[in-house]
């Protein structure tokens, strides 16, 4: 009874207060209505991400390394458990024309499992010297149709020794799964440090030996949604698994740098033996041209002693002297062609040098502008050096010698001081400088046999010169015997009449 009571006492005042009623009940509606919205929203969001990875195949763990990975390391990668996809590929950093834009730019093969663009407008590039770019609002300022150069201002990096143009024509505008939010576009070796927008290229427009990157894709995710526990557990797990595959790899990575940069110095050691053993056999070759010279100079004088000494025994001796100048004249000629063997031998020397000048003097350059770099930066705290210009150094010191590579890192890690580090980069400066006085020496001992040519060559247009005296004089004394003999003429004082009688010998 006090029930049926109640329930009429609270309807009476409802309908008595029916708008305060229906106010509050429309309040608490739109609260719950709210909520629920809300609540919904969360998990839509992430259905959406879901659907949108699966559609474009994206990565589950992206693998990098500071000395690029190798088809080994993507062999490697390929036996780790329960893998689906691995996708090497290549990136490199550059700016966009005069934009000021920093771009990260991604290698791109038709046939690529993972990370499918999305094609906004245009087309993905197909051959070399096309370029896809970003969608993104600061990527809006180019259109299909345009025209863009990479440069780098900072000129610390070779874009020639990563691109093999640096024009590309746009065919497309893209999206990526890689970046869902427009704030960025990842990290940057050059300028400020982080990337504004992303491009694409073809795999072939790459020029780089290893593989910057890899993308690998799992069995065991691929019906897992993102962001949930039982995604992150597996990509943990797969993760600790590819780094004990490669556990080893970056001792042994660092060994075969070492031996590739071995096998360069070699290469180039080679070479300058190589040009040095020319150089010596040249210069055999000029001494022993040398020697013909002396040879055939005596022989010339003996010839002509002779001559003149025997004018008078006859036409027969005067032969036996024009067979002396016939082979006199034969051997000049002979050293005409060692002199003209041992220019064309000097000629290429040289040219091997010039051409080692030009391999190993950039890099020389290079090294002395990191040596600089180095010591001015070892008196600084590590702390208030850029991320980006530590990355860049120590990339830059490993790349030229692996144990300044060490000190570089040590450096930059707190582990020496900067005292170590002006050590470890003026032995690698004096290492430098060793490189290039050989280059200097080898310049100079070319230059000194040249000089040995160019005074051979002198010496034997004197025996030349000498040799046509000779034949001349020969010649005269032939018709001088000549007619002694046919007019029986007399030798008297030291005087010979000619033919004519006018003429003194």
């Amino acid at each position: 009874m006090k029930k049926k009571a109640l329930w009429s006492d609270i309807f009476r005042e409802i309908w008595r207060t029916k708008a305060r009623f229906l106010s509050i009940f429309a309040i608490i509606m739109l609260g719950v209505g709210f909520f629920a919205g809300i609540k919904a929203t969360g998990p839509d969001m992430l259905d959406t991400a879901d659907h949108y990875f699966k559609d474009q195949n994206l990565m589950d763990i992206k693998v990098q390394s500071t000395y690029g990975l190798n088809e080994r390391d993507i062999a490697m990668l390929k036996q780790v458990p329960d893998v689906l996809n691995v996708q090497p590929a290549y990136s490199g950093d550059t700016f966009l024309g005069d934009s000021g834009l920093i771009a990260k730019v991604f290698s791109y093969h038709a046939e690529d499992p993972l990370n499918h663009y999305v094609v906004v407008e245009g087309r993905m590039p197909e051959k070399s010297g096309e370029i896809a770019i970003d969608a993104s609002e600061r990527g809006s300022r180019f259109k299909v149709g345009d025209t863009i150069t990479f440069t780098n201002p900072d000129a610390k990096t070779d874009l020639e020794d990563t691109f093999r143009t640096l024009e590309y024509k746009v065919v497309g505008i893209v999206k990526s799964p890689q970046f869902i939010s427009s704030m960025g576009r990842g990290a940057s070796s050059i300028g400020k440090g982080t990337a504004d927008v992303f491009a694409v290229i073809p795999d072939q427009d790459f020029k780089l030996s290893v593989y910057t990157e890899a993308y690998m894709s799992f069995k065991d995710t691929a019906e897992l949604a993102p962001y949930t526990a039982a995604y992150d557990a597996k990509i943990d797990e797969h993760t600790k698994a590819v780094e004990q595959a490669l556990a080893s790899r970056p001792e042994e990575r660092l060994a075969e740098v070492r031996v590739e940069g071995q096998a360069k110095l070699d290469e180039a050691q080679q070479k300058i033996d190589d040009a040095n053993q020319k150089l010596a056999d040249a210069n055999q070759k000029l001494t022993d041209a040398r020697q013909k010279l002396d040879q055939g100079e005596r022989g010339y004088k003996a010839g002509v002693d002779k001559l003149q000494s025997e004018t008078a025994k006859g036409q027969a001796k005067l032969d036996a002297a024009a067979r002396d100048i016939a082979k006199g004249k034969a051997e000049i000629q002979r050293n005409q062609q060692t002199l003209a063997d041992g220019q064309d031998q000097l000629q290429a020397g040289q040219a091997q040098l010039d051409e080692q000048k030009k391999t190993l003097e950039p890099k020389l350059a290079q090294g002395h502008e990191l040596v600089k770099s180095l010591l001015q930066v070892s008196t600084m705290q590590p702390a208030a050096i850029p991320e980006a210009q530590q990355s860049q150094l120590q990339a830059a010191a490993q790349s030229a010698d692996p144990e300044l590579g060490k000190a570089v890192a040590g450096f930059m890690q707190g582990a020496v001081d900067g005292e170590t580090l002006q050590h470890a980069a003026t032995s690698f400066e004096q290492g430098l400088n060793q490189a290039s006085q050989q280059l200097t020496n080898a310049q100079q001992e070319l230059d000194a046999k040249k000089k040995q040519l160019e005074a051979g060559t002198q010496q034997l247009k004197a025996a030349e010169k000498k040799l046509m005296q000779g034949e001349a004089e020969w010649a005269r004394n032939s018709r001088f015997g000549s007619c002694q003999a046919g007019r029986r003429s007399t030798v008297s004082q030291g005087e010979n009449r000619a033919c004519a009688g006018t003429s003194r010998v």
